[in-house]
């Protein structure tokens, strides 16, 4: 009959979706987010690694990997494990939730550093979406109605002139000294597909190009770190990577 038909469709579609839920237990595989040495080929970066593999690293390979737990970085030579240690807490939502909302860029406004014994010196941005101006390259935007650039030194006031290469139209902004961060500069809105010259009192120009990136806000962090590395944002995928970091791991000799 036309509804047992039915319902054993529906009984099988169950099944296929139970199939497809991660298992209780289970990790995601490790990606890679940087390597240094020989074999560049073999660990690209967003390139995945099944969880149960063992990595061979030679003297002078550097590996950075990340999942659900944090950052590893390997250093050979040694034998690896690909993923975390089981003793390993996960990282906190809360804290992943902090680095990638774009309502922190909203809040943020005067960028000032409160109190005189603020360090004038951050050493990683405290946001995903803030451009590190000094660094330039591509940069994923999430929420280009709110835009900031961002500096690790703050010991002085400066101001930066941006320039749209392909318009020419030029504007510049100010960090006072404290301030870490600055609204973009409302004269010249930024664009999808836009290319940007940042300079400062040096005259030297930092190229930025900036790309949408569609988030929720509530990926997990590896599959983040794959989108920013997809979209070829890799200072964020860097700075995400390094903003969980564990300590490092050290290998097996083999």
């Amino acid at each position: 009959m036309r509804w047992i038909k039915d319902i054993r469709l529906s009984a099988l579609a169950v099944v296929g979706f139970l199939v497809l839920l991660p298992v209780d237990g289970a990790h995601a595989e490790p990606i890679v987010i940087k390597y240094e040495g020989p074999a560049s080929q073999t660990y690209k970066p967003g390139k995945r690694l099944p969880s149960t593999s063992k990595i061979n690293l030679k003297s002078g390979e550097i590996l950075t990997v990340l999942d659900e737990r944090g950052t590893r970085v390997l250093r050979g030579p040694g034998t690896f494990n690909a993923s975390s240690s089981a003793n390993a807490a996960n990282i906190s939502s809360t804290s992943l939730a902090t680095l990638v909302r774009t309502s922190t860029v909203r809040r943020a406004r005067t960028g000032a550093v409160r109190g005189d014994a603020a360090p004038a010196r951050a050493s990683l941005s405290p946001n995903l979406w803030y451009l590190d101006y000094g660094k330039g390259g591509q940069y994923c935007v999430a929420d280009f109605q709110n835009l900031r650039l961002w500096r690790p030194d703050s010991s002085d006031s400066k101001t930066l002139t941006a320039t749209d290469k392909k318009t020419g139209k030029m504007a510049s902004v100010k960090l006072g000294k404290g301030a870490n961060t600055v609204n973009w500069p409302s004269e010249i809105a930024p664009a999808d597909g836009g290319i940007y010259a940042v300079s400062g009192p040096d005259k030297a120009e930092h190229l930025i190009s900036l790309v949408k990136i569609d988030v929720t806000g509530n990926e997990r962090i590896d599959i983040l770190a794959a989108k920013l590395i997809d979209h070829g944002c890799m200072a964020q995928s860097e700075l995400l990577a390094a903003t969980f970091a564990q300590n490092e791991t050290l290998g097996s000799a083999g």
